[in-house]
């Protein structure tokens, strides 16, 4: 997610330097400018993994999580959101390294969706079910959905395995 005004457009122009590529997968809110960095990437296959959808402006449960997190400014360090110690508790995951508060402008700043966009490989991994909306989005949209939303959000790493096998 972004913390201040330009952030899409930074993610955008990094994702363009780094040259050309055959998949990207966005987690999470990545998924809001993965039309912009796929455009800029040139891909065809596109994999949203328990990913917002991009519209150009954030959810509203993505508002709702967030809003408490800010105090003048500045959001919690993203391993505090899911409450105290779960990423310490999680075996498979390294000692997170803490940010601390960083900038947040997130929910405010626009994020431009290009007219056209890879459309046309599209896989929808859901893994928990704050991300059924948008599943059921990209039913509609015709894309590939796998996954039934019964997880957590963070099994992209608690259960690697079964993810990178959703993935495909």
């Amino acid at each position: 997610m972004g913390t201040a005004s330009g952030w899409p457009q930074r993610w955008v122009s990094a994702a363009a330097a780094a040259g050309p590529a055959e998949v990207l997968v966005g987690f999470c809110g990545a998924g809001i400018v993965l039309p912009a960095v796929a455009a800029a990437v040139g891909v065809r296959r596109v994999v949203r993994l328990d990913a917002v959808l991009p519209t150009g402006t954030w959810p509203d449960p993505v508002r709702e999580l967030t809003a408490p997190l800010v105090r003048d400014g500045r959001i919690a360090d993203w391993t505090t959101w899911w409450g105290p110690d779960v990423m310490e508790e999680d075996p498979l995951l390294p000692t997170p390294r803490r940010l601390g508060a960083v900038p947040w402008r997130g929910p405010d700043v626009a994020v431009p969706v290009p007219d056209r966009w890879p459309d046309d490989e599209v896989r929808y991994v859901h893994l928990s079910p704050a991300y059924a909306a948008e599943a059921a989005a990209a039913r509609a949209r015709g894309w590939t959905v796998v996954g039934d939303g019964a997880g957590e959000h963070l099994d992209v790493a608690d259960d690697p395995a079964r993810v990178t096998d959703l993935i495909g």
